[in-house]
């Protein structure tokens, strides 16, 4: 129509020059508002009245960044309204891509980002979540090292291998004795009882479960191999 009229219904401003949804009270998802142009030209005035459809934006929740051992993930996306979509640009695949507990699997293990978009209409919003995949298999040639035989010292070194691991621990198990550097492949027992002394080196690769080895330091007494006896007089 003419040029130069003004608007007015819910939501539009002073002059009904401007429409601000945000000013309405809404609800459910979407809300259909009338609103009405006016022109008067010549003394005359006319009106018409035209609805408009309000969509909710959406708000897109793609879960908190974790880490898990395995190659597949159970994922928990959200959205404040209407449906949300998966998809990724990394080789990832998802069984349902437009279910918010979609069950992902990525081809190897490693860090993964996911995208999650939601859409309402219209109107979309995104959200991402970053997964890191760990695999028992990263972690190979778990080894406490061999047992050992001493005389008389209660120290003993420890030379272990966890190739791929990410966390390391030592532990006494058996026996007696404190460990340096837990954390270290390569530390000392000390303070180690005379007899057998069990000590567990523990392994793994990011959050998956721990693996373990075993070896045993014996502490011999020589003193007790011994018959000590006084020369004959």
């Amino acid at each position: 129509g003419v040029s130069g009229g003004s608007w007015s219904g819910p939501g539009t401003t002073a002059g009904g020059s401007f429409f601000d949804p945000a000013a309405i009270s809404f609800q459910g998802l979407s809300t259909s508002i009338e609103l009405t142009y006016t022109v008067t030209a010549n003394g005359c005035t006319n009106s018409s009245t035209s609805p408009i459809t309000v969509l909710a934006s959406p708000v897109a929740n793609a879960g908190n960044d974790t880490s898990v051992c395995g190659l597949t993930m159970r994922l928990h996306g959200s959205t404040s309204s209407g449906t949300g979509t998966w998809s990724a640009s990394n080789g990832a695949t998802f069984d349902q891509p437009t279910a918010p507990a979609a069950t992902v699997q990525v081809p190897g293990p490693g860090t993964y980002a996911l995208q999650w978009t939601a859409t309402n209409g219209q109107c979309s919003n995104e959200d991402e979540v970053v997964l890191m995949f760990d695999v028992p298999g990263e972690l190979t040639g778990l080894d406490a090292g061999p047992d050992q035989e001493l005389d008389i010292a209660h120290e003993a070194k420890l030379q272990g291998t966890a190739n791929g691991s990410t966390e390391i621990h030592w532990t006494v198990i058996g026996g007696s004795g404190t460990i340096a550097a837990p954390s270290e492949l390569t530390t000392t027992a000390d303070a180690l009882a005379t007899g057998a002394n069990f000590i567990m080196l523990s392994a793994r690769g990011g959050v998956c479960p721990f693996a373990t080895d075993t070896m045993k330091v014996t502490i011999r007494d020589r003193n007790r191999e011994f018959d000590w006896k006084l020369p004959d007089e």
